[in-house]
């Protein structure tokens, strides 16, 4: 709090939306990344899959986050980031469900579970994005963006650690299993899984901090869109960079002057 200069400015600090946004980017990031990680190795050690089986299974996850990140990605303006992680966070939640649940069932519907967790993750990590780049001032937008980054790896890093150290402690004892609809094997990751839903509720719970739609501006009767803010800058055009538009004019002029001199 004393530094001249601290890594992590003080705004931020004092910036309530970017502080729940961070942490919801921290949280998602610690759900998914730790099950992205977890079941290759439940697939290897307790289904007996091969490597090219384990991607195989893992197909439908990488599919849906595509596709759902880029479909949220073209909603995000018109519905907002608040609608697209209501629907986001409950799938991630039904899929972290059914995996600890499923854990030693068909690869089936492993793999659709996993499809699930992408395609709730992908509805809300890019409303997310946006969302902090919006909560910010345009001059601190490259720092805001960097401190998300980091935060959102930090807990990606933080919830496989959990899941590899719940895996290994739990092993396969099945006495006192925290899912009670589980069965079979498995029951170490089972258990691993279950508490991945405390950040995806984390998430949930913090998505009341998103800005919701944007909505129009109503002008002598007729709908009129509201202007996207101009990004500031202090930046003064002086012809001192060849390639900008506004100074096409003046250099023409300038060397039409010089060649009259000669």
């Amino acid at each position: 709090w004393t530094a001249g200069s601290p890594f992590i400015p003080r705004e931020f600090l004092h910036n309530s939306r970017y502080v729940s946004l961070v942490w919801m980017s921290f949280s998602v990031m610690g759900a998914n990344l730790a099950v992205l990680i977890g079941l290759p190795i439940l697939l290897t050690f307790t289904h007996d899959l091969s490597a090219l089986e384990v991607g195989l299974t893992m197909v439908p996850g990488a599919i849906s986050t595509s596709v759902f990140g880029i479909l949220s990605g073209r909603l995000t303006d018109r519905v907002g980031a608040r609608l697209l992680v209501w629907v986001g966070s409950p799938l991630m939640l039904l899929a972290i469900l059914g995996l600890s649940t499923n854990t030693g069932s068909s690869v089936w519907i492993i793999a659709t579970f996993t499809g699930i967790l992408g395609a709730g993750f992908g509805l809300v990590n890019t409303p997310l994005a946006v969302a902090v780049s919006r909560s910010v001032r345009t001059q601190m937008l490259a720092s805001a963006l960097s401190i998300n980054s980091m935060l959102f790896f930090l807990g990606g890093s933080l919830g496989t650690a959990m899941l590899i150290a719940v895996v290994t402690s739990r092993g396969d004892a099945g006495e006192s299993l925290l899912n009670p609809v589980h069965s079979g094997a498995g029951a170490g990751f089972s258990d691993a899984i279950l508490l991945l839903a405390i950040p995806v509720f984390v998430v949930m719970a913090l998505s009341l901090r998103l800005p919701g739609a944007t909505k129009p501006a109503v002008v002598e009767g007729t709908v009129s869109v509201q202007p996207e803010p101009q990004a500031a800058t202090n930046w003064v055009a002086d012809c001192s960079v060849p390639w900008m538009p506004g100074c096409k004019e003046a250099v023409a002029e300038s060397k039409a002057a010089a060649l009259a001199e000669t």
